[in-house]
């Protein structure tokens, strides 16, 4: 049976990138998913769907990992 997974995490590029006309399209990010994630594998055995971004005007917090012995 398939699983599906829902991963989410914060892109950031340098201002090089952008002065140069970089623009993060959801198609974009579809391909570079689908030809990176699994390369091996053919079209019709994985999806990468909902894909949604989101410019942030500011730089998003950053995150701590949840530490293994933390009740």
């Amino acid at each position: 049976m398939p699983k599906t997974w829902h991963v989410t995490f914060d892109l950031t590029v340098a201002d090089c990138w952008i002065e140069d006309g970089f623009d993060l399209q959801p198609r974009f990010v579809e391909e570079a998913l689908q030809d990176g994630l699994l390369d091996f594998a053919y079209d019709y055995e994985k999806a990468v769907t909902n894909i949604t971004v989101v410019k942030r005007t500011r730089k998003a917090p950053r995150r701590h990992k949840e530490r293994a012995n933390n009740p």
